[in-house]
């Protein structure tokens, strides 16, 4: 399977109730197998001596 890059889908389903919902309602279409929830974290690091931000997600 083709690995995709991690993006949100919409503004509309922006609380983890509604992401559930389209994530059933995907599901029953058969198109998609592994759906997460997951929502994005900035995270401190040292890139080279120097404090950047970094955004990662997480599971919700």
């Amino acid at each position: 399977m083709k690995r995709a890059n991690v993006v949100p889908i919409s503004a509309v389903f922006d609380a983890p109730q509604f992401a559930r919902e389209f994530i059933t309602l995907a599901q029953r279409t058969g198109r998609c197998r592994s759906l997460h929830i997951r929502r994005p974290v900035e995270v401190d690091v040292v890139v080279r001596g120097k404090p950047k931000k970094k955004t990662e997600w997480q599971e919700y």
